[in-house]
């Protein structure tokens, strides 16, 4: 979904006549209110959230969809989880599906902008760090480090699996 404003939604509306009833009529501007909030969410809410495990399995290889966990603006599925592929040691690529349907039957294209990334673990005696490195639209790429400098799947001091969570805006 992409950053919308109050004139997407076709406001400010004018009432053409006053409400008759509060109750069961809705006054033009408690709707451009409501039209007008909705427009503000969308300025700054994250479309995604991502969750994935690393794998110590050699690369090129896929993340398990049991390891990854998603959710986000146009649902929280299985369909709308990302592909995670390993692409080297440390080295991660989320791809999302470039488009998906709306509640209104609307297609809309999935491009991500403003993400961050963190990194971490079971056991506090890992350094753990993980960054973004590009994003192209709907495909991210994320480098894995433990120690920070040193690409890794695991945890440098306890070989531990390091979870890699990911917000996309």
């Amino acid at each position: 979904m992409d950053p919308i404003t109050i004139a997407n939604l076709g406001g400010p509306y004018v009432d053409a006549v006053p409400a008759d009833n509060p109750d069961t009529d809705l006054d033009a501007d408690n709707g451009n209110l409501a039209l007008e909030i909705v427009a503000q969410v969308s300025q700054t809410v994250e479309r995604a959230r991502c969750l994935f495990v690393t794998t110590a399995v050699a690369a090129p290889t896929t993340v398990l969809a049991a390891d990854v966990s998603n959710v986000s603006n146009w649902g929280s599925g299985t369909a709308q989880k990302p592909v995670v592929t390993k692409t080297a040691v440390g080295r991660y690529t989320l791809t999302y599906a470039a488009t998906y349907v709306d509640g209104l039957g609307d297609t809309e294209t999935v491009a991500f902008t403003l993400p961050w990334c963190q990194a971490w673990g079971a056991d506090a005696t890992d350094d753990l760090y993980a960054r973004v490195l590009s994003i192209a639209s709907n495909v991210i790429t994320v480098v894995v480090q433990s120690p920070r400098g040193t690409d890794a799947d695991n945890g440098s001091v306890t070989g531990n699996t390091i979870n890699v969570s990911l917000g996309l805006r």
